[in-house]
């Protein structure tokens, strides 16, 4: 089946990295460092690899209310079909979000919190060229495989229980606003 028409990738990935969460007063800092790798699927097709990082500055005047800005970087590689690069792939993207949290439930040893983001995107290289068809010259763009920011989001008080906290994704918004809902479990 064409990539274009893949549901997904085709095969299982590969995510490692490093999480870091430093708490001073009522402010957290929060950043990561992620690795993708996505190996050759059955059609002998590779989506390139997906290096990210991330950073967020929360401000957390008590237990339940949050708010803070975000940002993320990444740069994915080429995709490969049948060991040749496809050009016109890949690319690298940068995204600003500004969030606010307000966690309304602790039950069953988790949070409950409705979450609220605007997402700016800062730089995209949509890896565009330019082509000459029947109605003149227009330019032609393949989207990066980046849609993610993946940050802790602040946690109660004591450091440990950040590890336990809730992971959110903030999905490229392009300026829209988004609630969500969501629930973690120590």
């Amino acid at each position: 089946m064409a990539p274009g028409l893949q549901l997904g990738k085709g095969t299982a990935t590969f995510t490692g990295g490093m999480l870091y969460s430093q708490r001073w007063k009522d402010f957290w800092l929060h950043t990561s460092a992620l690795y993708t790798a996505n190996p050759v699927n059955g059609d002998d097709f590779a989506y390139g690899d997906v290096v990210m990082g991330a950073v967020a500055l929360h401000y957390t005047p008590n237990y339940n209310w949050m708010i803070g800005i975000e940002m993320d970087a990444a740069y994915a590689a080429e995709n490969q079909d049948r060991g040749f690069k496809v050009g016109n792939s890949g690319g690298t993207s940068t995204n600003l979000a500004f969030v606010s949290d307000y966690r309304f439930l602790n039950a069953l040893g988790g949070n409950f919190k409705l979450r609220g983001s605007v997402g700016l995107p800062v730089y995209e290289d949509l890896n565009s060229k330019n082509m000459l068809g029947p109605r003149g010259s227009f330019k032609q763009v393949s989207w990066a495989t980046v849609f993610l920011l993946i940050c802790p989001l602040s946690g109660p008080s004591e450091p440990l229980r950040i590890i336990s906290d809730s992971f959110f994704f903030l999905l490229k918004t392009y300026g829209l606003l988004h609630l969500v809902l969501v629930g973690g479990f120590a």
